[in-house]
């Protein structure tokens, strides 16, 4: 059963008006219940998952990959000398001209920013990582950083989606079969294998 949960305004009849939850069965969800405490102590208990799982086990949360992954950030804000190293890699990988690397390299240096408050501006202070949100170039500066691991991702093909066409089309005209083991966007990256997925920062 689904039960639609008016919003703070008039429904008028309309679904995209509610929050609909479902309401599960209570007898299979007791069911489901029992069978979930029998298994997840038995995996739990003998250490049968190995992939680094941190979650949806008795005595499991995500508080450890929260911790390490805020560590990460923390570090990456440190050496932000090692972020304009990579990207210089990046942007001499596709040989850019030294004066266009060193163009790009200098509009994230020795930046500081101030605050506009009720009160008037606060003093200034000096940026220390990143590239400010709407950068006119941020998105083809993360197209170059990206493009070496992509690259070697690509070549690798390590256990690729293999995209086939059907049947019914395939007997008309021949269609060789598309692998892919990744499809990256603006903020976001997805992989196939998990090892390749450990390997995608953005």
């Amino acid at each position: 059963m689904v039960f639609p949960i008016p919003k703070p305004h008039e429904w008028k009849c309309q679904l995209k008006n509610t929050c609909p939850i479902t309401l599960l069965e209570v007898i299979k969800k007791s069911l489901v219940k029992l069978f979930y405490n029998r298994l997840s102590a038995i995996l739990a208990s003998h250490d049968v998952l190995k992939g680094g799982n941190f979650a949806g086990l008795p005595g499991r949360s995500c508080r450890d990959p929260i911790i390490t992954l805020t560590m990460m950030l923390m570090l990456t804000k440190t050496h932000f000398g090692y972020f304009l190293t990579m990207l210089r890699f990046a942007l001499e990988h596709i040989h850019l001209p030294a004066s266009a690397v060193k163009f790009i390299l200098s509009l994230f240096m020795k930046r500081t920013n101030s605050v506009f408050t009720a009160h008037g501006s606060t003093p200034a202070y000096r940026v220390r990582i990143g590239i400010d949100q709407g950068e006119v170039i941020s998105h083809l500066l993360w197209v170059i950083y990206i493009d070496p691991l992509l690259t070697v991702l690509k070549n690798e093909k390590m256990d690729p989606y293999v995209l086939s066409t059907p049947s019914l089309i395939a007997s008309q005209d021949s269609f060789p079969d598309l692998l892919i083991n990744n499809l990256v966007f603006m903020d976001d990256s997805t992989c196939k294998a998990l090892c390749q997925t450990s390997r995608v920062f953005t």
